[in-house]
Protein backbone atom coordinates (compact mmCIF):
# COMPACT_ATOMS: atom_id res chain seq x y z
CA UNK A 1 0.00 0.00 0.00
CA UNK A 2 2.86 2.38 0.81
CA UNK A 3 4.60 1.38 -2.00
CA UNK A 4 1.75 2.42 -4.53
CA UNK A 5 1.29 5.64 -2.64
CA UNK A 6 4.68 6.40 -3.12
CA UNK A 7 4.03 5.76 -6.85
CA UNK A 8 0.94 7.54 -7.08
CA UNK A 9 2.60 10.74 -5.77
CA UNK A 10 5.68 10.21 -8.37
CA UNK A 11 2.82 10.02 -11.22
CA UNK A 12 1.19 13.22 -9.75
CA UNK A 13 4.82 15.32 -10.16
CA UNK A 14 5.58 15.24 -6.26
CA UNK A 15 8.72 13.28 -6.83
CA UNK A 16 10.52 14.63 -3.79
CA UNK A 17 7.64 13.96 -1.34
CA UNK A 18 7.68 10.52 -3.33
CA UNK A 19 11.64 10.04 -2.86
CA UNK A 20 11.24 11.17 0.88
CA UNK A 21 8.18 9.07 1.84
CA UNK A 22 9.60 7.00 4.71
CA UNK A 23 9.78 10.50 6.58
CA UNK A 24 5.80 10.75 6.49
CA UNK A 25 5.13 7.51 7.89
CA UNK A 26 3.04 8.79 10.26
CA UNK A 27 1.13 11.44 7.87
CA UNK A 28 0.02 8.38 5.31
CA UNK A 29 -3.84 8.68 6.03
CA UNK A 30 -3.26 12.37 5.32
CA UNK A 31 -1.76 11.65 2.23
CA UNK A 32 -3.90 9.06 0.96
CA UNK A 33 -6.78 11.81 1.16
CA UNK A 34 -4.73 14.70 0.04
CA UNK A 35 -3.52 12.05 -3.14
CA UNK A 36 -7.23 11.07 -3.74
CA UNK A 37 -8.62 14.45 -3.88
CA UNK A 38 -6.05 15.47 -6.34
CA UNK A 39 -6.39 13.17 -8.72
CA UNK A 40 -9.98 13.41 -8.57
CA UNK A 41 -9.45 17.16 -9.26
CA UNK A 42 -7.24 16.18 -12.17
CA UNK A 43 -9.77 13.94 -13.69
CA UNK A 44 -12.50 16.27 -13.58
CA UNK A 45 -10.37 19.14 -15.23
CA UNK A 46 -9.33 16.88 -17.57
CA UNK A 47 -13.02 15.81 -18.41
CA UNK A 48 -13.98 19.29 -18.86
CA UNK A 49 -10.97 20.06 -21.09
CA UNK A 50 -11.98 17.24 -23.23
CA UNK A 51 -15.97 18.49 -23.60
CA UNK A 52 -14.67 21.70 -24.13
CA UNK A 53 -12.31 20.80 -26.77
CA UNK A 54 -15.08 18.46 -28.63
CA UNK A 55 -17.38 21.58 -29.18
CA UNK A 56 -20.56 19.09 -28.88
CA UNK A 57 -22.88 22.11 -27.87
CA UNK A 58 -26.40 21.50 -26.43
CA UNK A 59 -27.86 18.03 -27.19
CA UNK A 60 -30.22 15.82 -24.87
CA UNK A 61 -29.74 12.91 -23.28
CA UNK A 62 -30.40 9.56 -24.72
CA UNK A 63 -33.00 8.59 -21.98
CA UNK A 64 -34.96 11.26 -23.81
CA UNK A 65 -34.70 9.39 -27.14
CA UNK A 66 -38.30 7.66 -28.35
CA UNK A 67 -37.14 4.42 -29.19
CA UNK A 68 -41.13 3.70 -30.09
CA UNK A 69 -40.96 6.71 -32.73
CA UNK A 70 -38.92 5.15 -35.70
CA UNK A 71 -40.36 2.94 -37.89
CA UNK A 72 -37.18 1.33 -38.28
CA UNK A 73 -34.06 1.56 -36.31
CA UNK A 74 -31.46 -1.19 -34.85
CA UNK A 75 -31.36 -0.46 -32.05
CA UNK A 76 -28.29 -2.97 -30.80
CA UNK A 77 -25.97 -1.62 -32.89
CA UNK A 78 -27.08 2.21 -31.56
CA UNK A 79 -26.47 0.42 -27.26
CA UNK A 80 -23.25 -1.13 -28.71
CA UNK A 81 -21.77 1.84 -30.22
CA UNK A 82 -23.15 4.45 -26.92
CA UNK A 83 -20.71 1.41 -24.91
CA UNK A 84 -18.01 2.52 -27.58
CA UNK A 85 -17.57 -1.05 -28.95
CA UNK A 86 -17.12 0.48 -32.52
CA UNK A 87 -13.86 1.91 -31.28
CA UNK A 88 -11.88 -0.70 -29.67
CA UNK A 89 -11.68 -1.92 -33.46
CA UNK A 90 -11.00 1.67 -34.66
CA UNK A 91 -14.09 1.28 -36.22
CA UNK A 92 -16.80 4.04 -38.03
CA UNK A 93 -20.20 4.46 -37.56
CA UNK A 94 -22.42 5.68 -40.04
CA UNK A 95 -26.12 7.08 -39.11
CA UNK A 96 -28.11 7.40 -42.22
CA UNK A 97 -32.16 8.87 -41.89
CA UNK A 98 -33.63 12.26 -43.00
CA UNK A 99 -33.87 15.38 -41.19
CA UNK A 100 -34.69 15.41 -37.67
CA UNK A 101 -34.90 11.71 -36.58
CA UNK A 102 -32.02 11.96 -34.05
CA UNK A 103 -28.93 10.85 -36.19
CA UNK A 104 -27.01 13.66 -34.32
CA UNK A 105 -28.42 13.26 -31.13
CA UNK A 106 -27.37 10.01 -31.12
CA UNK A 107 -23.92 11.08 -32.16
CA UNK A 108 -23.59 13.40 -29.86
CA UNK A 109 -23.96 10.73 -26.71
CA UNK A 110 -21.55 8.06 -27.95
CA UNK A 111 -19.51 11.24 -28.47
CA UNK A 112 -20.21 12.46 -24.47
CA UNK A 113 -19.85 8.70 -23.71
CA UNK A 114 -15.76 8.83 -25.16
CA UNK A 115 -14.93 12.22 -23.54
CA UNK A 116 -15.99 10.43 -20.39
CA UNK A 117 -13.69 7.67 -20.70
CA UNK A 118 -10.78 9.69 -21.49
CA UNK A 119 -10.97 10.34 -25.47
CA UNK A 120 -9.96 12.61 -27.57
CA UNK A 121 -12.98 13.97 -29.08
CA UNK A 122 -14.34 16.37 -31.86
CA UNK A 123 -17.88 17.38 -33.44
CA UNK A 124 -17.86 19.41 -36.39
CA UNK A 125 -20.45 19.82 -39.58
CA UNK A 126 -19.34 18.44 -42.66
CA UNK A 127 -19.68 21.52 -44.31
CA UNK A 128 -17.01 23.29 -42.06
CA UNK A 129 -14.47 20.82 -42.07
CA UNK A 130 -14.34 20.41 -45.76
CA UNK A 131 -14.50 23.97 -46.32
CA UNK A 132 -11.57 24.55 -43.60
CA UNK A 133 -9.38 21.85 -45.58
CA UNK A 134 -10.32 23.79 -49.01
CA UNK A 135 -8.27 26.95 -47.93
CA UNK A 136 -5.34 25.25 -47.66
CA UNK A 137 -3.42 25.55 -50.56
CA UNK A 138 -0.12 25.19 -49.46
CA UNK A 139 0.41 21.36 -49.09
CA UNK A 140 3.01 21.40 -46.28
CA UNK A 141 -0.37 23.55 -44.43
CA UNK A 142 -2.98 21.44 -45.51
CA UNK A 143 -0.56 18.29 -43.63
CA UNK A 144 -0.74 20.03 -40.59
CA UNK A 145 -4.23 19.97 -40.51
CA UNK A 146 -4.83 16.80 -41.38
CA UNK A 147 -2.17 15.22 -39.06
CA UNK A 148 -4.01 17.79 -36.30
CA UNK A 149 -7.27 16.21 -36.68
CA UNK A 150 -5.63 12.72 -37.18
CA UNK A 151 -4.84 12.62 -33.56
CA UNK A 152 -8.59 12.80 -31.61
CA UNK A 153 -9.46 9.31 -30.35
CA UNK A 154 -13.06 10.28 -32.17
CA UNK A 155 -14.13 12.79 -35.03
CA UNK A 156 -18.05 13.05 -35.31
CA UNK A 157 -18.81 14.52 -38.72
CA UNK A 158 -22.35 15.63 -38.90
CA UNK A 159 -25.12 16.41 -41.78
CA UNK A 160 -22.83 14.99 -45.06
CA UNK A 161 -25.42 15.37 -47.32
CA UNK A 162 -26.95 18.09 -46.94
CA UNK A 163 -24.80 20.38 -49.57
CA UNK A 164 -23.08 19.64 -52.50
CA UNK A 165 -19.50 19.80 -53.31
CA UNK A 166 -16.93 19.72 -56.30
CA UNK A 167 -14.08 17.09 -56.74
CA UNK A 168 -11.39 18.95 -54.51
CA UNK A 169 -13.41 18.53 -51.79
CA UNK A 170 -14.08 15.23 -52.35
CA UNK A 171 -10.98 14.45 -52.55
CA UNK A 172 -9.80 16.55 -49.23
CA UNK A 173 -12.80 13.96 -47.53
CA UNK A 174 -10.78 11.13 -48.74
CA UNK A 175 -7.32 12.19 -47.28
CA UNK A 176 -9.17 13.25 -44.08
CA UNK A 177 -10.74 10.01 -43.92
CA UNK A 178 -7.59 7.37 -45.46
CA UNK A 179 -5.66 9.06 -42.77
CA UNK A 180 -8.03 7.70 -40.04
CA UNK A 181 -8.41 4.34 -41.67
CA UNK A 182 -7.58 1.42 -39.26
CA UNK A 183 -6.10 4.00 -36.76
CA UNK A 184 -8.86 6.49 -35.32
CA UNK A 185 -12.51 6.10 -35.59
CA UNK A 186 -15.43 7.87 -37.23
CA UNK A 187 -19.12 8.71 -36.85
CA UNK A 188 -20.69 10.33 -39.98
CA UNK A 189 -24.44 10.89 -39.86
CA UNK A 190 -25.95 11.78 -43.38
CA UNK A 191 -29.19 12.38 -44.84
CA UNK A 192 -27.98 10.28 -48.04
CA UNK A 193 -27.92 6.32 -48.36
CA UNK A 194 -24.66 5.51 -50.16
CA UNK A 195 -25.84 4.84 -53.36
CA UNK A 196 -26.77 8.85 -53.49
CA UNK A 197 -23.36 10.05 -52.26
CA UNK A 198 -22.44 10.83 -56.09
CA UNK A 199 -25.03 13.74 -55.37
CA UNK A 200 -23.23 14.76 -53.03
CA UNK A 201 -20.01 14.83 -55.39
CA UNK A 202 -21.16 15.06 -58.60
CA UNK A 203 -17.89 15.39 -60.41
CA UNK A 204 -15.52 13.57 -57.85
CA UNK A 205 -14.31 10.10 -59.00
CA UNK A 206 -12.86 8.81 -55.57
CA UNK A 207 -16.83 8.05 -54.10
CA UNK A 208 -16.27 4.75 -54.18
CA UNK A 209 -13.26 4.36 -52.31
CA UNK A 210 -14.07 6.60 -49.62
CA UNK A 211 -17.30 4.60 -49.35
CA UNK A 212 -15.35 1.18 -49.25
CA UNK A 213 -12.94 2.74 -46.34
CA UNK A 214 -16.45 3.81 -44.29
CA UNK A 215 -18.22 0.00 -44.79
CA UNK A 216 -14.80 -2.27 -44.42
CA UNK A 217 -14.80 -1.69 -40.77
CA UNK A 218 -18.16 0.17 -40.28
CA UNK A 219 -21.50 -0.33 -39.05
CA UNK A 220 -24.53 1.50 -40.42
CA UNK A 221 -27.43 2.93 -38.58
CA UNK A 222 -30.40 3.23 -40.63
CA UNK A 223 -32.73 5.36 -39.39
CA UNK A 224 -36.62 5.51 -40.99
CA UNK A 225 -39.18 7.99 -39.59
CA UNK A 226 -41.18 11.34 -39.84
CA UNK A 227 -38.96 14.28 -38.58
CA UNK A 228 -39.67 14.33 -34.53
CA UNK A 229 -38.43 17.84 -34.47
CA UNK A 230 -41.55 19.00 -36.60
CA UNK A 231 -43.66 15.88 -34.60
CA UNK A 232 -42.74 18.41 -31.30
CA UNK A 233 -43.59 21.75 -33.27
CA UNK A 234 -47.09 20.56 -34.21
CA UNK A 235 -47.70 19.00 -30.74
CA UNK A 236 -46.74 22.48 -28.91
CA UNK A 237 -49.08 24.27 -31.61
CA UNK A 238 -52.02 22.37 -30.46
CA UNK A 239 -50.97 22.69 -26.97
CA UNK A 240 -50.84 26.70 -27.77
CA UNK A 241 -53.92 26.64 -29.71
CA UNK A 242 -55.85 24.29 -27.13
CA UNK A 243 -54.96 26.71 -24.60
CA UNK A 244 -56.27 30.15 -26.42
CA UNK A 245 -59.57 27.95 -27.11
CA UNK A 246 -59.85 27.29 -23.59
CA UNK A 247 -59.44 30.91 -22.57
CA UNK A 248 -61.80 32.55 -24.68
CA UNK A 249 -65.17 33.52 -22.63
CA UNK A 250 -68.58 31.72 -23.28
CA UNK A 251 -71.45 33.31 -24.04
Amino acid sequence: MKTDLSERLAKLGLHGVAKSFPAFAEAHEVLERLVACEIQERQERSVQRRLAEAKLGHFHSMTQFDWKWPRKIQRSIVEDALELRFMEDKGSLILIGPNGVGKTMIAKNIALRAVLVGKSVLFINAGTLLNVLSRFEDSRQLERKLRQLERYDLVVLDELGYLAYGARHADLLFQFIERRHEKRSLIITTNKTFSEWNTIFPSAACVSAIVDRLVQYGDIIPIEADSYRLHQGMERQKKKQSGKESSRPTR
